[in-house]
């Protein structure tokens, strides 16, 4: 019996933003992995057939990184679910780990589980599934028309096929900063799963395109081997937690690796210089560099080549993303090309105690937590000494600066505190060019075209363009 899984965004993406503007959601990492990769994995091994079906915004993104063993897109998903005698259609905010992932790809029975935030799970026959997604493919051209992703309204038509007898899902995530608080357990699954049975792999990210000649760290096999004191003798181990470290990691004298609480993994070509201290469980991507006298407490997760110093604590930071000085990150979710200047500093707990809101662009969010801090999305930056208060959210290629806090709701393209001003895309698509090229990545036309529509969707707060 042949099967397809197939990986989809819905409206509900919308509650993923300020990172969703330009990600999908099954890209979005919670731990050393997304969804994307552990089903990959998964589909691998069980000789299953994979698919993706980003949202239409996206879908030229999605084409420039294809991974290897994936079909992309509504035409070529299409000729697979036909092909296929069972398809399993999967929602990528979908938050199942790898016990509860396993489980769902071995049961053949037919199901349909959704939420109040729309479809998490269906399976079915292949011909059954071919309608399915041609209804979606005709939903996500009403939306991709009317320009419903590139504003921030939220006025957005859902997708809403009619199915009989659907059940409650379980394991599904709402909003982005649902993931925080999953982001340290992840870490542990995820080297339990992958790293100690000794599996390899090697990294995709979404929409990133090596220069030619380039090969960035994160391309090449992920190998793992178990710290050992002897290779690194002038570096401090506390606890019996496993150590993990893979090629050319280099670790320097006075480093401190804290694994009382949980385990370390540190992938190929990363650099921990001296006198840093690392508490698991933590997880490091491919050609990380972590500064001198950084401290990187437990539940943080960093994708490949970022820059890391200062105190970090319980945050996803997405690749190519830098924080290199001193400030607090805390209960954070940072897009990729992000750059926190010199001190820049974010709460994650409001002085009362009290229950936070979030405010993406449609208004204050209950999110029945006491702890979250910054959330920011690609291309996103910061003067030195910015300081945010709890739960602000930044969208895509906003340049920070301000006397005081800034709003908790910063818009695409904001410039300063996000009082009212905006950044000329043009400017901000050249600085994109240069900080993507600094790195020998392709600043791409879909790159290109998405930050145009993006400035030009605005935000429903009236701002003007400023020269800069």
């Amino acid at each position: 019996m042949t099967t397809a899984v197939i990986l989809f965004e819905d409206h509900s993406a919308h509650q993923f933003r300020p990172l969703s503007w330009t990600v999908p959601v099954h890209e979005m990492g919670c731990g050393l992995f997304n969804l994307r990769e552990r089903l990959g994995m998964l589909c691998d091994d069980r000789g299953y057939v994979a698919g993706l079906l980003p949202r239409g915004a996206l879908q030229a993104l999605q084409d420039l990184s294809v991974p290897t063993g994936w079909v992309a897109g509504p035409d070529a998903v299409l000729a697979e679910a036909r092909k296929a005698d069972r398809v399993l259609l999967i929602n990528g905010r979908l938050s199942l780990r790898w016990d509860g992932l396993g489980s769902l790809l071995d049961d053949s029975s037919d199901r349909v589980q959704r939420d109040d935030a729309g479809l998490v799970l269906w399976s079915g026959s292949g011909e059954r599934a071919a309608s399915l997604i041609s209804h979606w493919r005709e939903w996500d051209g009403r939306v991709l028309e009317s320009g419903s992703w590139f504003n921030c309204d939220n006025m957005m038509e859902a997708w809403t096929p009619q199915l009989t007898d659907p059940t409650p899902a379980t394991g599904a995530w709402r909003h982005l900063w649902e993931r925080v608080h999953d982001i340290g357990p992840s870490i542990v699954d995820d080297i339990s799963e992958v790293i100690a049975s000794g599996r390899s792999y090697k990294r995709w990210i979404f929409g990133v395109r090596p220069m030619a000649g380039a090969t960035p760290p994160w391309r090449m096999d992920q190998v793992f081997h178990q710290f050992t004191p002897a290779a690194y003798p002038a570096v401090s181990r506390l606890g019996d937690q496993d150590l993990w470290v893979g090629q050319d990691v280099v670790i320097d004298p006075g480093v401190v690796l804290d694994a009382r609480k949980g385990p370390i993994v540190c992938e190929s070509g990363v650099h921990i210089e001296p006198n840093a201290t690392l508490c698991g469980p933590l997880s490091l991507g491919a050609g990380t560099l972590v500064k001198s006298g950084a401290v990187i407490y437990g539940e943080t997760a960093a994708g490949p080549v970022c820059k890391l110093s200062g105190e970090i604590a319980e945050s996803q930071l997405a690749a190519y993303m830098n924080k290199q000085h001193a400030g607090f990150l805390g209960h954070a979710v940072i897009g990729s090309w992000v750059n926190l200047g010199a001190d820049t500093t974010c709460s994650d707990l409001k002085n009362n105690y009290g229950e936070i809101k979030v405010n993406y662009g449609a208004g204050p969010i209950a999110t029945n937590s006491r702890l979250l801090g910054l959330m920011m999305a690609e291309h996103g930056k910061t003067a030195i000494g910015t300081t945010f208060n709890t739960a602000t959210t930044v969208g895509v290629s906003a340049n920070v600066f301000s006397s005081g806090f800034p709003r908790t709701y910063i818009p695409n393209f904001a410039w300063g505190d996000g009082r009212g001003r905006h950044f000329q895309v043009e400017r901000a698509l050249e600085t994109a060019q240069i900080v993507m090229s600094r790195r020998s990545i392709i600043c791409s036309a879909a790159h290109a075209d998405l930050l145009e529509k993006l400035a030009k969707g605005g935000d429903r707060y009236g701002t003007e363009q400023l020269a800069t």
